[in-house]
């Protein structure tokens, strides 16, 4: 009952109601592990609107629910993800490079332990590389993009994926190409959520070069114009060559 009032209240944005239900689910079944994915989403949403200091507390009791689910059950590759895609919104709010650092730190050795355990899970392999991608290491990016290809062909965040594998590699054309599949086989999702989750890091010229190229493809040429154009003023050493062929593309 308490969990099925959870989802409705996600269903409706209100998201102290349904972490509160979650909770409640929660103390009756707790070894319900997936309520916890639903607590931990309700609990990120809640704080998305919070001040600092409000914020950090209610993800503190979010990370110690999460916690205590591994804790419950070490072997649970979905939560072990779970924990690490809590830690990288932690890292996205952090207030300085350190304490961004530390919890992507943290991040990586939850998704290294849950891709041992899970290795043929491909939602938790496309999580882990975009991990990977954020630290420019393409080799194991570019790896586990293409097992999650492997397992499941039609899979759209793979092909998200492969789109900023390839912008890190300089490769524009291939990286529109990706994009576009991944908006082929999923149109109202995939590319959307992808980019909530840059604009999260979107200080960064990286992923604002991210941004510019999904506005393109999603056909909104003057949001991806701004994007790489601040991406090109935030870079010391002058503008990639990438973020040349991305202004030009972008050329009446």
């Amino acid at each position: 009952m308490y969990f099925r009032s959870g989802l409705i209240y996600l269903q409706a944005h209100d998201w102290l109601r349904g972490n509160a239900a979650f909770q409640q689910a929660l103390d009756l079944a707790p070894y319900q592990d997936h309520y916890r994915r639903f607590q931990d989403e309700a609990s990120i949403e809640a704080a998305r609107s919070l001040p600092p200091s409000q914020k950090d507390d209610l993800m503190d009791e979010a990370e110690a629910a999460l916690q205590k689910g591994i804790a419950d059950n070490p072997l649970n590759a979905a939560g072990l993800a779970r924990l690490g895609y809590h830690f990288r919104i932690r890292a996205a709010w952090a207030g300085t490079p350190a304490s961004r650092q530390y919890y992507l730190d943290l991040a990586m050795r939850m998704y290294e332990k849950a891709v041992i355990l899970g290795p043929r899970n491909v939602p938790i392999l496309v999580e882990a590389a975009e991990l990977y991608v954020d630290r420019s290491d393409v080799g194991r990016a570019a790896a586990l993009a293409q097992e999650a290809l492997r397992l499941q062909p039609r899979y759209a965040p793979a092909y998200a994926l492969w789109g900023d594998i390839y912008l890190l590699r300089g490769d524009l054309v291939n990286a529109e190409a990706a994009y576009r599949q991944a908006l082929t086989i999923d149109p109202t999702q995939t590319l959307q959520e992808r980019l909530r989750t840059v604009q999260e890091n979107s200080t960064d010229s990286q992923r604002r070069l991210e941004l510019a190229v999904i506005y393109k493809v999603l056909g909104r040429p003057a949001e991806a114009l701004q994007e790489v154009r601040q991406a090109i003023g935030s870079m010391d050493n002058g503008p990639l060559p990438i973020a040349q062929q991305i202004l030009t593309s972008l050329q009446p």
